[in-house]
Parts: C-alpha cells; sequence; structure tokens
C-alpha cells in the first residue's frame, strides 16, 4: 500500500474515531483500488430519478451505480446515497471521498451494534442476520476480513 494512501486512512480514522487497523483492513479486503467498481447490490434504490435528474444523468446509470459497490471501500453506491452524499457516484472513485464516506458509515454501524462482527456483517449487507446456529448470513466475507484484520494487527 502506498504511503499517501496509507496516512489518508489513519488520519479518517483518526477523525471519525474509528481503529485504523480495523478501517485499513477495510480497504485491504475489497482489494485498495480506488477504480474498482463491482456491480449487483441487494438494496432498493434511494432516490435514482431525482439523482440522475440532480446529476444530469441517464437513469440507468444512477440505478446501476446505486446498485454497485465502489472504489477503495467497496461502499455500496446506495448507501452513500443514503448517507446523504448528492453528486455523482463516480465521484466514490476519489480515494479521500471514499475513505470519508466509509467512515461514517462505519461509525454508525458501531453507534449501531458495537461489535466488530456484526460492523462488518452489516456493512455491506445492511443487516447482521445470523443462521440459528450463530453463522452470520456472509460468514465467509466476515472470515475473511477478520483474517485480514488480524494480519495486521499481528504487525502493530
Amino acid at each position: 500500500m502506498q504511503p499517501d494512501l496509507e496516512n489518508l486512512i489513519y488520519a479518517v480514522a483518526s477523525e471519525y474515531r474509528i481503529d485504523p487497523e480495523f478501517f485499513k483492513a477495510l480497504v485491504i479486503y475489497a482489494g485498495a483500488d480506488p477504480n474498482k467498481v463491482t456491480p449487483g447490490t441487494p438494496f432498493p434504490l434511494c432516490y435514482a430519478r431525482e439523482y440522475a435528474d440532480k446529476n444530469e444523468i441517464p437513469y440507468p446509470e444512477e440505478a446501476q451505480l446505486q446498485s454497485s459497490l465502489l472504489g477503495l471501500t467497496q461502499l455500496p453506491g446506495v448507501w452513500a446515497r443514503r448517507l446523504g452524499f448528492e453528486r455523482h457516484l463516480r465521484e466514490l472513485l476519489h480515494a479521500e471521498t471514499n475513505l470519508r464516506l466509509a467512515a461514517q458509515r462505519i461509525q454508525g454501524l458501531f453507534e449501531d451494534y458495537g461489535y466488530e462482527a456484526d460492523v462488518i456483517a452489516a456493512y455491506h449487507t445492511g443487516t447482521t442476520f445470523r443462521y440459528s446456529g450463530g453463522l452470520y448470513g456472509n460468514e465467509r466475507q466476515v472470515d475473511e476480513f477478520f483474517t485480514v484484520l488480524r494480519e495486521l494487527r499481528k504487525l502493530k
């Protein structure tokens, strides 16, 4: 990871009072690619027509971006909208914009759940759904994230 990016991650984590290793692990787990766009999240859209008109883009483009995971942290576009981000969602491909919105989302999830595993389970899915055996609905992703986090904490 480039030093400038790592410094930005730590600065944003500090500003939002998030454990910097937790936040860095999110970036690494997401692929650390500021230009990455992964289509296909299951969330309902958030005023997609209105945002398309406001940003002077076609509705299908806004709908696709709201339904995608974007940038360094693979933040769902629809969550950026729910957090009040009104500009074109492609701006989430800018590292600082992406990190700040992801930090805002993580901070809110910590306020709601308080437990790291619940926070990371809900980050993409919006829920901490668990099966009767206690496993998260997205247990594989949660486990993969914590593998990265454990490695970072070992290096500290």
